[in-house]
């Protein structure tokens, strides 16, 4: 018997090459594991989806720490069931067919399996789950955001009607705000319906009532500063190399917006579009190049925005796609 010498703090970091890059952030939960045991990395090589999101999933649950080498390689060498079975307690009704239905490019996040266990315990939401035949992570996002007066079949049929229902109860609360009404009362109002077109005519009807945005948003919001001119938006665009002169038509037009931060740390483009009566919305903020921004700093930002009543698009996008599909269906 070969004898495998365990990891030295000295020994080089694990770097998966582009063949495990499905695995994301599991790889880098396995990584001691894998430089300990070759044949647990065979039979990384060997997995196929389902059982890929059965171990993604156990350590998901219980953190790798929690986890015994043994289970480790149970989930990765075979069907997951009795694995899993001792790390949950149980076997939700349906999670092997689940397992099957989830998407074949990767594993998802660590909290999306957590609010899939939650989705699979709630009996009417696994219920819509158990019908889908590809189950996306939107829609498990989707699913475990909804309060417990909109899991019904009224509400499923929007997923597939409409963009965006991962952020639907984001929405809601932000049409709510503009409404000044309570969301939980409009929550239940519209979870007692039965059809979905009668909470599209609903939301709809809501949406028709708020007033129209009478006037721009402020010239200053934060760090950040609204650029109007023309030759400032071509300069910027030629000193940052990025797309923001493509706009110009859109500026002209009074329908986007372009704000400029330049403090140094926290420089940054952002594109606001205007939402019909929803008011207006950051579609995207980006650094110089389009480089992506630090999450925390991008939080912040999209914060700044919000506290001026300037939602993230993405927010809104269910309750947007809703009003135009309904207008498009009238006609």
């Amino acid at each position: 018997m070969h004898h495998i010498p365990a990891p030295s703090p000295a020994d080089p970091p694990f770097r998966p090459g582009f063949l495990l890059a499905p695995l994301g952030w599991l790889i880098q939960k396995l990584a001691a594991d894998l430089k300990a045991d070759p044949d647990l990395l065979t039979a990384i090589f060997e997995l196929d989806a389902y059982r890929m999101h059965g171990l993604a999933l156990g350590i998901a649950i219980s953190g790798l720490n929690g986890l015994s080498p043994s289970v480790v390689k149970a989930l990765a060498h075979g069907p997951p069931r009795g694995a899993l079975k001792q790390i949950l307690g149980c076997w939700p009704d349906g999670l092997d067919r689940v397992l099957r239905a989830l998407p074949d490019t990767g594993v998802l996040a660590p909290e999306t399996y957590r609010a899939l266990l939650a989705v699979l315990h709630d009996k009417t939401s696994a219920a819509h789950l158990h019908h889908c035949q590809a189950i996306t992570e939107s829609l498990i996002v989707a699913l475990a955001a909804l309060p417990r007066p909109l899991r019904q079949p009224a509400i499923f049929r929007l997923f597939d009607e409409i963009d965006g229902m991962d952020r639907f109860v984001a929405g809601l609360h932000f049409l709510c705000d503009r409404a000044g009404i309570s969301f939980d009362r409009f929550v239940e109002e519209i979870g007692a319906l039965d059809q979905a077109e009668q909470v599209r005519a609903k939301i709809t009807a809501l949406a028709e009532r708020l007033p129209l945005p009478d006037r721009l948003p402020c010239q200053r919001l934060g760090a950040f500063r609204r650029i109007d001119d023309p030759a400032q938006i071509r300069s910027l665009a030629r000193l940052w190399q990025n797309c923001l002169s493509e706009y110009l038509h859109e500026v002209n037009e009074g329908t986007t917006l372009i704000y400029h931060a330049s403090d140094e740390g926290s420089r940054a483009a952002a594109i606001v579009v205007r939402a019909n009566r929803l008011g207006w919305a950051v579609v995207d903020i980006k650094g110089p190049e389009n480089i992506d921004i630090d999450p925390k700093v991008l939080l912040r930002h999209y914060e700044t925005f919000l506290g001026a009543g300037i939602p993230a698009l993405a927010d809104i996008a269910a309750i947007r796609s809703l009003l135009w599909r309904r207008h498009w269906s009238r006609r």
